[in-house]
């Protein structure tokens, strides 16, 4: 997956997840939405996701944006609030 991942997400944790749900990008990868959801959970991913609700659409986004995008495509200040994010995450 890590190939793909980077083509299509720059290395972003929390955009990794988002595709990787149904009609994901990356959503192949799992044959069913409980097979990604345990794999979330061991990786523990699931501080990525509000209220401990591991779904696409509870996706925390590390960088407040109008739509995401990928690192390279970010200013500088997205840069900064990425990686403080990330840390964060890291962190926890």
């Amino acid at each position: 997956m890590n190939n793909q991942r980077y083509q299509i997400t720059n290395d972003r944790i929390d955009m990794t997840l988002y595709e990787c749900f149904d009609k994901g990008a990356l959503s192949s990868f799992f044959e069913n939405e409980k097979e990604l959801k345990d794999w979330i959970v061991i990786q523990n991913f699931s501080p990525v996701f509000s209220g401990g609700d591991i779904c696409r659409e509870k996706t925390n986004w590390f960088v407040i944006e109008d739509e995401p995008k990928l690192i390279s495509e970010m200013n500088a200040s997205e840069v900064y609030e990425y990686i403080e994010s990330a840390i964060d995450f890291i962190n926890c």
